[in-house]
């Protein structure tokens, strides 16, 4: 149900869901129907759902299509979105200049500590 929820969701939003919904081949038969992630989870090969795939797109759907739910998840997705994108995205290694600048920084920086040191210790 975690693997097909999202496409459930924004298939939701469409004028008219229930193509999107029950046409096994016309939505859920094309891999870019959803995320290899999300293919992964439900056991299918992309764009090759089977009846279990089906059934749980018509238990979501059913699900979603309650306001109370429909509504904490459009209050609630932005910001689960945006978490996993910032949890997924590497960091970008540093290039030669960048680490020398960072280098030239902490340097300046232990001098001017050192420089405060020494004056505290002078008066």
């Amino acid at each position: 149900m975690i693997g097909v929820a999202g496409a459930v969701a924004e298939a939701l939003q469409k004028p008219f869901p229930e193509e999107f919904l029950e046409d096994e081949h016309y939505f859920w038969g094309s891999p870019d129907a959803m995320s290899e992630t999300d293919w992964r989870l439900t056991g299918c090969p992309p764009g090759n759902p089977d009846k279990l795939f089906l059934a749980a797109v018509e238990k979501v759907a059913s699900l979603l299509q309650r306001n109370d739910i429909w509504r904490e998840l459009i209050g609630t997705a932005p910001d689960l979105i945006a978490a996993s994108r910032l949890r997924l995205r590497p960091p970008r290694p540093l290039s030669v200049c960048e680490r020398f600048q960072e280098c030239q920084r902490m340097r300046t920086s232990a001098e001017a500590s050192a420089r405060w040191r020494s004056r505290q210790i002078s008066n």
